[in-house]
């Protein structure tokens, strides 16, 4: 199984860039070995998901640091152990450096971010910057997965 995973607050503007991304998969045609889910801002409850898979992708959106709508595509290799100053982000590190300990087999892991705009609490929308990478990301996702719209 290929899981697709998407951290955030969809309550808080570009936070939601990785429930986004799942969003507009969801309403594509996925190969039949591959999942998606909307796991929220609580890294560690994504172990479970992880624990059933091959392979798996990431996807989150980073604190604003002057370049609104960078994609970052990384490897389980350039995963930083300290990815963020949020309480999600600093889940996903633990989620990463627990995942090993849970199975001798943990999935491939690839981390897709997007640098957020700004974090607008209680406001569901996206910048314009982060709603143009998520639909980058999410055909980019669509061709690699062999995903086709509905």
């Amino acid at each position: 199984m290929r899981h697709i995973l998407g951290f955030g607050n969809i309550l808080h503007g570009d936070d939601g860039a990785g429930p986004w991304i799942c969003q507009l998969l969801s309403q594509m045609q996925l190969a039949v070995d591959v999942r998606i889910f909307d796991v929220g801002t609580r890294g560690l409850d994504a172990l479970a998901v992880l624990t059933e898979c091959s392979e798996a992708v990431l996807l989150d959106a980073t604190v604003p640091a002057g370049s609104p709508g960078l994609i970052r595509n990384l490897t389980a290799f350039e995963l930083e152990p300290d990815i963020g100053n949020d309480m999600h982000h600093n889940g996903l590190a633990t989620l990463l450096s627990t995942l090993p300990l849970l199975t001798d087999s943990p999935p491939s892991l690839r981390l897709i971010t997007i640098e957020a705009a700004n974090y607008r609490r209680f406001d569901q929308r996206l910048s314009p910057q982060v709603q143009q990478s998520c639909q980058q990301i999410a055909c980019m996702l669509a061709d690699e997965f062999g995903v086709r719209y509905r």
